[in-house]
């Protein structure tokens, strides 16, 4: 694994956030952490995190699946709010500091990479649809967050 961080947090705690929120099964894969942008952030207490997660080698100089993650630089509390549909529909979730952000974002991307190696559904969560589904990532984010705060 490759990583590249380009934010405040070091990157000792970035890799023990990566061993506590990979799936089993996903393995040889970089990642890039950095800043979100002050455009993306807006006044709200909404939680600023963007990412993305690359099974394909289109956009990397490798060909390993390629993990992307940005958050704000704002230490404000925030909250997240899951995806629309599932058992985790309308409910809020606070996140404390940016370590907390990087764990949510860490988790569902790399998520995304454990379903792309998926051949069937097995081990999904409860009301997921699709190969690719929202509602599974969430569940598993929120999932390891709790273990996070927990630890």
């Amino acid at each position: 694994m490759r990583l590249k961080n380009f934010t405040t947090i070091p990157d000792e705690m970035v890799r023990e956030i990566i061993r506590h929120t990979v799936p089993s099964g996903v393995k040889n894969f970089d990642v890039r952490v950095s800043n979100l942008g002050r455009s993306s952030v807006g006044s709200s207490k909404r939680a600023g995190i963007a990412g993305r997660a690359y099974a394909g080698s289109r956009y990397h100089d490798r060909s390993c699946p390629f993990v992307v993650c940005r958050i704000d630089k704002l230490e404000e509390p925030s909250y997240y709010k899951p995806y629309q549909y599932g058992q985790h529909k309308g409910k809020q979730y606070w996140l404390y500091n940016r370590v907390e952000k990087l764990v949510v974002l860490m988790a569902h991307e790399l998520r995304h990479l454990w379903q792309y190696k998926q051949k069937n559904k097995r081990g999904y969560c409860w009301g997921s649809r699709g190969r690719s589904s929202e509602v599974d990532t969430e569940a598993y984010a929120i999932n390891r967050l709790r273990a996070w705060r927990k630890r």
